[in-house]
């Protein structure tokens, strides 16, 4: 029977997705279809001439554009969908194995809705929803490890060490998959097996760029001492980032109203959330349910990771919360069937729930907007002005594509990397999308890289000498 429900989710996962499968690129898939268009013309070599971070989120971009093309948007939708239905389809049997079928059923349904594509902050954080497949795959091949078959928790290892090229802040979660492996009984040794899986993972690329581009030292400083000091210690790291890479100019009156509009849906799973922890660790307390509360707790750490806030790393927690929320909204389920009437507490509980979706309902409608017009999420949630702002980017850069030669280059002021993706062009400027303020700041260093920021704590002086921008 279990079988059945699966592929109901899975089919529900998709169908969230429906409103947004003819969307259009945001702006980081765009800068990033730019960067991996680049790379397949051997025009670069990611990580020698552009010092970037998350390999993840190229490697899916390669993908795409093997079969699709650089300018295939509704592929690029279609892709995640099938994604995060996979992901919600790997939930309910992590769930299933935790709790029973209807918390399975309830908390991936719960993942689907929440996880969908422009649902929070626009549509600038999809490369967030890549992340949970491997986080709860890895926790899927930990349910199902024993004793005696080490390589289950080596693939598991391995699919988290997947997370961290996706994004790099994701090896954070390693002391709350410790806690879960001890958890289920293993030893110390199964502890080193997943560890190990983490870094061979990581070590396929690192030996592949030193081998194939000559690139050991800039890869490893891209992806490794790059954005990991800011996540462990956002305070004393902050200040030392070009204005182009984190852009802290928010005050905070804007950051209240930025969290107050992004979290007016997240109520009802927070509070199912809330119940289910509650109960887990009241009568069931085991380094397991710890692995994931730890999961949890460092998941909401990390939207205010670089010490700014970001808005569409609210997803993170998405995983972890559906998970406690499935067995949250089972307990109420299956205290209001018990026999004799609810009590107070059941009473209170389920019409908690039923007004905080109701709630969610009345705020999330506007993102579920059916039109053949790509444009028209863009413009029910953020108004005509974006929406325009979009088609002006695309015209502007065929425009340019028209009236120049291939061999041209562009800058661009603002971050429009539309205009570079449209445009099949290439900019010459340090970096390749500048807001005003930045030219000033970035042209007069020394060094006008991310090299500046690793410098300024580890002192790579002579890497930084031998380095030609």
């Amino acid at each position: 029977m279990e079988y059945y429900y699966s592929i109901f989710v899975f089919l529900f996962g998709i169908i969230t997705w429906i409103p947004f499968l003819n969307g259009v690129y945001g702006h980081d898939q765009a800068l990033h279809a730019y960067w991996v268009d680049r790379c397949k013309k051997g025009d670069l070599v990611l990580y020698k001439q552009h010092c970037n971070s998350a390999i993840g989120h190229y490697l899916h971009f390669f993908f795409l554009q093997l079969f699709w093309g650089k300018y295939n948007t509704k592929a690029f939708y279609w892709f995640m969908c099938l994604y995060t239905s996979t992901s919600s389809l790997i939930l309910f049997w992590v769930l299933f194995q935790l709790f029973g079928l209807l918390p399975a059923v309830s908390g991936s349904m719960l993942f689907s809705l929440y996880i969908a594509s422009p649902r929070i902050d626009s549509n600038w954080g999809s490369f967030e929803q890549l992340i949970p497949l491997p986080l709860l795959g890895s926790i899927l091949c930990i349910l199902n490890s024993s004793h005696y078959n080490p390589y289950i928790i080596l693939s598991g290892g391995m699919l988290l060490g997947y997370s961290i090229l996706i994004k790099q802040h994701s090896v954070l979660y390693l002391p709350g998959y410790f806690l879960m492996i001890a958890g289920v009984g293993h030893s110390l040794y199964h502890h080193l097996i997943f560890l190990c899986g983490i870094v061979i993972t990581n070590l396929i690329p690192l030996i592949y760029y030193w081998l194939r581009h000559n690139a050991f030292w800039e890869y490893l400083i891209a992806n490794w001492l790059f954005l990991l000091p800011t996540a462990i210690n956002p305070g004393k790291y902050n200040k030392l980032y070009p204005q182009i890479c984190v852009r802290g100019e928010k005050g905070q009156t804007v950051r209240k109203k930025v969290i107050i509009n992004n979290s007016r849906s997240l109520p009802p799973i927070l509070f199912l959330s809330v119940i289910g922890i509650l109960v887990l660790f009241s009568y069931n307390f085991n380094l397991l349910y710890l692995g994931l509360f730890a999961s949890l707790i460092v998941s909401a750490s990390m939207i205010f990771m670089r010490g700014t806030f970001f808005p569409h790393y609210w997803l993170n927690i998405i995983p972890w919360l559906a998970i406690f929320s499935g067995f949250g909204i089972s307990e109420i389920i299956h205290n209001s069937v018990r026999p004799g009437p609810p009590n107070a507490v059941t009473f209170a509980g389920i019409l908690a729930v039923i007004l905080l979706f109701l709630d969610a309902i009345c705020v999330d409608r506007k993102f579920y907007v059916f039109s053949k017009d790509p444009y028209q999420f863009l413009r029910k949630v953020w108004g005509e002005g974006l929406a325009d702002r979009y088609k002006l980017w695309k015209r502007i850069g065929e425009y340019i594509k028209n009236t120049t030669k291939p061999e041209d280059r562009i800058l661009i002021c603002g971050h429009a990397p539309h205009i570079l993706l449209y445009s099949d062009r290439t900019h010459f400027t340090v970096q390749d999308c500048l807001y005003t303020k930045d030219y000033l700041e970035i042209y007069n260093r020394d060094n006008p890289t991310y090299l500046d920021f690793l410098n300024s704590i580890y002192k790579f002086v002579e890497y930084k000498n031998n380095f030609n921008l």
